[in-house]
């Protein structure tokens, strides 16, 4: 190659601009990225300025981005792609956490957090729903999650009960929930507190709520969210809520608990017992739901003693009406969720027997 054919070197003035430029885009990604950390994800009120920390610790640092690095399967994170400033208005809340199209989504909850550290919170504990075995099942149903933040100060709450059970209600339209909603469909509202005490779960005709502590693990999210999909308690009841569910006065289904007056019955009890069994289906025969006996009853009828072999799906003694003159039966007699919620087991055949209630 002739001298005059050799590329020549930009001048050292053209690298070191270059240099500059690079150096500056990247203190602009930093100062970017800082903010979004130092308010993640929120969504402010008017006059909120100032409310939030400058910093994070390594472990929201690792939170965050393990939630920007999810795959969009199932359950999916709205993550903006630079800080925004968005109004906080509770008619209009967030689709933060939301099926892939929203018309998938048939059953929003609203997830009511407090502004702040319960955002971040949120977001923690719906990424270690995503991974729930309990996730799948209500994304196919169609359930979805919104995030509403709302002020502290509108929040009241106290424990009710000798156990602590927290009840609690938010002032304002936040409370109030939707009131051009249609009256036929059902609504759900899953409100988070800093304060501490037991989580329930409560249904009035068309309104499902459950109130939970920011403390409250995931597993127990799910274990209320159960009762929600029609599961019941697989443990002692309290006395005064043993005297009413035993006895049959709740108006909702029950796919996981059937209560009798007796561990004995004939052989045309139970048959017929056998037939309105939730869990029928997995049930060939009726035999299969107890065991004969040479005891009769006053007509002289041989008697069955309820309790199916451990194999089985039958019927498996539980204690849900210990605390009440009644016995209560699940299918199953492997531990679940709705016994020990921190025991994350969810039998398929109660993923199917909700699937099957909603799909009626």
């Amino acid at each position: 190659m002739r001298k005059s054919e050799r590329p020549r070197k930009p001048p050292y003035w053209s690298n070191r601009l270059q240099r500059m430029v690079q150096l500056g885009i990247l203190l602009i990604a930093l100062v970017s990225c800082q903010q979004v950390l130092a308010n993640p994800l929120s969504h402010r009120s008017e006059g909120s300025e100032g409310k939030y920390p400058k910093a994070v610790s390594t472990a929201q640092l690792a939170t965050l981005l393990d939630l920007l690095a999810m795959p969009p399967n199932g359950w999916l994170i709205a993550v903006p792609v630079r800080p925004t400033r968005v109004e906080f208005s509770p008619q209009s809340p967030v689709h933060v956490m939301q099926s892939p199209s929203a018309t998938a989504c048939r059953y929003p909850i609203q997830l009511q957090v407090p502004e702040g550290r319960g955002e971040l919170k949120a977001y923690q504990l719906l990424h270690q729903w995503e991974h729930h075995p309990l996730a799948k099942p209500m994304y196919e149903l169609g359930f979805c999650w919104q995030l509403q933040p709302y002020p502290k100060a509108v929040n009241e709450c106290q424990q009710v009960t000798a156990r602590g059970r927290l009840q609690c209600h938010l002032q304002g339209p936040l409370g109030g929930g939707n009131h051009h909603a249609d009256p036929t469909q059902a609504r759900y509202r899953v409100l988070l507190v800093e304060q501490s005490g037991i989580a329930s779960a409560s249904q009035q005709r068309q309104d499902f709520s459950m109130v939970l502590s920011l403390a409250a693990p995931v597993e127990l999210l799910a274990h209320e969210l159960g009762h929600w999909l029609g599961l019941a308690d697989e443990y002692a009841m309290s006395a005064p809520l043993a005297a009413a569910f035993c006895r049959g006065d709740y108006q909702h289904p029950s796919l996981n608990i059937v209560v009798t007056d007796s561990r004995q019955l004939s052989a045309e009890q139970l048959q017929q017992l056998w037939q309105t069994l939730p869990w029928r289906t997995a049930v060939e025969d009726w035999r299969l739901l107890a065991q004969p006996t040479s005891l009769t009853n006053s007509q002289g009828e041989p008697l069955w003693e309820l309790g199916s072999a451990p194999e089985q799906i039958g019927l498996h003694a539980v204690d849900t009406c210990q605390n009440s003159d009644y016995f209560a039966w699940r299918p199953l007699a492997e531990i679940t969720a709705m016994q020990y919620f921190d025991s994350a087991r969810w039998p398929s055949l109660y993923l199917e027997l909700i699937q099957q209630q909603y799909a009626h």
